[in-house]
Order: C-alpha cells, then sequence, then structure tokens
C-alpha cells in the first residue's frame, strides 16, 4: 500500500495502483451481515454525553432481529416489540410497544431502560463485528453495543427440572 499511486472504482471494486497503472489491490463491498434471525444481549449504551457505558450488573437486555421483520426482546424490566426493515447496512426500526412495569431493582434499571428506547428509536445503521452488533444514529456514531445471544438448547419436557416462573389465581 506505500507504494499505491492512484485509484480507479470499476464495477462495484476499488482498484489501488501503482506509478505505471498496474493493478495492486482490489478491494470489493462488503455485503452487510443479515440480522434477521439473530439474537443479541446489550453489553454497553450511549449515555446522554455520547459516553459508552456498560449495562447495570444483574440487568439483562435483549434484542431478536425475526426473519418476519419483528424486533423483541427485554429492555431489562419491561418487554418490547417493534418492527424493522433493512437495506443494506440501512437499519429502520419503528416505533416499540412495551410493558409497563416499574422495577426498583437494580437501581437505575428504568433509567437505563429509558435511554435505551430512545437510543432504539434514533437507530439508522448498523454493522457487525465478530459476535457484536453495533448500531448506529445518523451521525455514525455508536450507540447501543449487543453481544451475539447463544441460543439455549432445546430442553426435553421429561428429565429436565423445571422451576415455577408464574402463575395466575384468578382462575382464568
Amino acid at each position: 500500500i506505500g507504494s499505491a499511486a492512484g485509484w480507479r472504482i470499476e464495477n462495484d471494486r476499488l482498484i489501488i495502483t501503482d506509478a505505471a497503472g498496474a493493478t495492486m489491490l482490489v478491494f470489493e463491498v462488503e455485503e452487510p451481515v443479515p440480522i434477521a434471525g439473530t439474537s443479541w444481549t446489550l453489553l454497553s449504551l450511549a449515555g446522554e454525553n455520547g459516553t459508552m457505558m456498560p449495562v447495570l450488573a444483574d440487568a439483562t437486555v435483549t434484542a431478536t432481529f425475526s426473519a418476519d421483520g419483528s424486533l423483541g426482546g427485554n429492555a431489562g424490566c419491561n418487554h418490547y416489540a417493534a418492527d424493522y426493515t433493512v437495506d443494506g447496512a440501512n437499519l429502520n426500526i419503528r416505533p416499540t410497544t412495551q410493558t409497563e412495569m416499574y422495577c426498583m431493582e437494580p437501581e437505575g434499571i428504568m433509567a437505563q431502560e429509558d435511554r435505551y428506547f430512545v437510543l432504539i428509536a434514533d437507530v439508522t445503521t448498523y454493522r457487525v463485528e465478530g459476535d457484536r452488533l453495533i448500531l448506529m444514529d445518523s451521525t455514525g456514531a455508536d450507540i447501543l453495543v449487543f453481544e451475539k445471544t447463544v441460543p439455549a438448547p432445546d430442553l426435553p419436557l421429561v428429565g429436565t427440572d423445571w422451576v415455577l416462573d408464574g402463575y395466575r389465581t384468578d382462575g382464568d
């Protein structure tokens, strides 16, 4: 690359040339990694000053991009859903709907969740770097960083220890 003297674009390829015009390097446009059918866990989010902050300890924020164009997950306290579209690296997430619970713990969870919903509404593009999904705003700033979720194995009904997660007492 140190002896590169010129460049040109042909058929969506960037061609780097030497002083004699001979081709030295050829680059192709990298297609974004598809996100449909993937699940992610939030690692960090942009604070109001733009500085990335880690997710609160004992709080799990998730995002699942279904193949049908729906996005859903848990924002730490509340579950949410939205529709999304992808065009290249452009990502449009429509306004979310969410449950309306209030959680006291961990401390700061509701402020973090409010910030998450503000940021997810600002997403315009994305990139995937290894096992990380980075969502960016219209200025190209990273605003949400996720780690790929390892899918849980399908557990059999028989031979698996189950713990009661919830129940209803209203008779319905």
